[in-house]
């Protein structure tokens, strides 16, 4: 009866608090962490199953307790038992995942206590002194981490303008700040290395057919497919990139895709288009009212195109160009057509060049080739400087399946367009960009071709196919 009493003295004695801290930073934390790893694809598998292989070497070879008496480690070696031989088993196996793990969870310790001086010297601190508190810190993918701390009752604003500040406080370059103020947190989307700030668009031949460069991440190029990706929706304000990136896409779609045709609606009275005048397959369109006129010329395109797929017995133009020409029951040509459209709000908002019945006709025509036009090869690039949703309402969104979101003016614009603040958070980097389809969103940097090499881009084009 006494030894019991005394058993009960000393565990109530134990400190639970410090228990559990204790369980968290052995057992639940490296868990977590090799959880963490596996989900984002960021885990090293090198180390976490050499360890284990060659363990299970040992242990199959029968090496293992000369091995860990050498080392002095014959406590480890279990007792007799089936059971122990199996526990003893199972931990060595995944003792490379455990050492993986732990070292994670120290990583991660030293962050959070790094993060105490950091808010301090930042001024994130509210009025009664409390700090944001460290949350948790994990991998998005092999390059990009996300950190989670509490709000402290700050607003995102007050994270957003220390940025600078924790950036070279903790050596990282941060993509994205935002908040969820039903949980009261804020995510610091953040990565080891900067992305570019200037690429130059290199062989266009090697980019291939019916694709066109995005850009380059920390990590890798982004190059887009129309077959993939039809339609596109473009936004940034000026001299953010905008008109160099719709620049490049169709100088690198028209030569390497001689049979593409395009048309291209430049409402800003040609100006931005004007150097793809008078080429072979461009179509070139200052005004509102010639704009409508191909709307509509497109319009009974869709229509004509469908019949020929119809009876071809094929469901889009990809099946159909794959028919021998002998087999086609229509002799008539169909190829792919781009047609960009900048400054789209001119031609989908009421004004004093176009009538209230001519906006929405446009928009009417837009909203059916955008549904319809992947089948038909028909793809649709829509730039804006102002992402307004009466410019780009939901229909017309719904089905530009590319989004690309150069920096933003306000929080507003980029909700317009994205569906979230981060183009209004990019740096002031001409070309910088928020890519997004519905598989990823990316900050990217698009490629930079000035008018004098696309300029003399075309005219190699040209006085080849004239030598032709």
């Amino acid at each position: 009866m006494e030894k019991q009493n005394r058993y009960v003295s000393s565990l109530s004695n134990i400190d639970l608090n410090k228990a559990w801290d204790m369980f968290v930073a052995l057992v639940s934390r490296p868990v977590i962490e090799v959880f963490h790893g596996i989900t984002s694809k960021s885990i090293d598998w090198f180390v976490c199953l050499v360890p284990g292989c060659l363990f299970n070497i040992l242990v199959l070879t029968k090496l293992d307790a000369p091995f860990f008496g050498i080392l002095k480690l014959d406590w480890l070696l279990p007792p007799a038992g089936m059971w122990t031989y199996f526990t003893y088993c199972i931990a060595g196996a995944v003792s490379g995942f455990a050492i993986w793990g732990s070292w994670q969870t120290i990583l991660h310790n030293q962050v959070s206590r790094k993060l105490t001086d950091v808010f301090q010297t930042s001024g994130l601190k509210n009025s009664i002194g409390k700090l944001p508190a460290f949350i948790f810190d994990k991998p998005i993918d092999e390059f990009t981490r996300k950190m989670r701390l509490s709000r402290a009752n700050l607003p995102l604003s007050q994270f957003i303008a220390a940025k600078e500040n924790l950036e070279s406080a903790l050596q990282v370059y941060i993509d994205e700040i935002k908040e969820d103020r039903e949980r009261g947190t804020v995510d610091i989307i953040y990565a080891g290395s900067a992305i570019p700030t200037g690429v130059k668009l290199a062989d266009i031949a090697e980019i291939g057919k019916c694709r066109f460069l995005i850009g380059e991440t920390r990590a890798r190029k982004i190059i887009a497919d129309l077959r993939e990706t039809p339609h596109f929706l473009v936004g940034g304000q000026s001299g953010g990139g905008k008109s160099t990136f719709l620049r490049q896409i169709i100088t690198t779609l028209y030569l390497n895709n001689p049979k593409f045709e395009f048309v291209l609606i430049d409402l800003k009275g040609g100006l931005e288009f004007q150097i793809f005048e008078n080429m072979e397959r461009m179509n070139v369109v200052p005004n509102t009212s010639g704009a409508l006129e191909f709307m509509e010329r497109l319009d009974e395109t869709l229509q004509s195109r469908m019949a020929i797929l119809k009876q071809n017995e094929c469901k889009d133009i990809d099946a159909f160009l794959k028919l021998p020409a002998e087999k086609r029951t229509a002799s008539c040509a169909v190829n792919r057509t781009v047609v960009v459209i900048d400054e789209a709000a001119e031609l989908f908002m009421a004004s004093d060049k176009s009538g209230a019945n001519d906006a929405q006709r446009a928009k009417r025509l837009v909203i059916k080739l955008a549904a319809q036009g992947r089948a038909v090869g028909i793809h649709l690039i829509i730039a804006t400087q102002r992402p307004d949703v009466k410019a780009v309402d939901g229909q017309i969104k719904a089905n530009l399946s590319g989004i690309v979101a150069f920096q933003m003016p306000n929080m507003h614009s980029s909700q317009t367009i994205l569906d979230n603040s981060r183009a209004a958070h990019l740096p002031k980097v001409p070309g910088r960009c928020i890519w997004k389809t519905s598989l990823e969103q990316t900050e990217v940097q698009t490629p930079f071709l000035t008018v004098e090499e696309t300029s003399n881009l075309l005219k190699s084009k040209k006085e080849n196919s004239d030598e032709a």
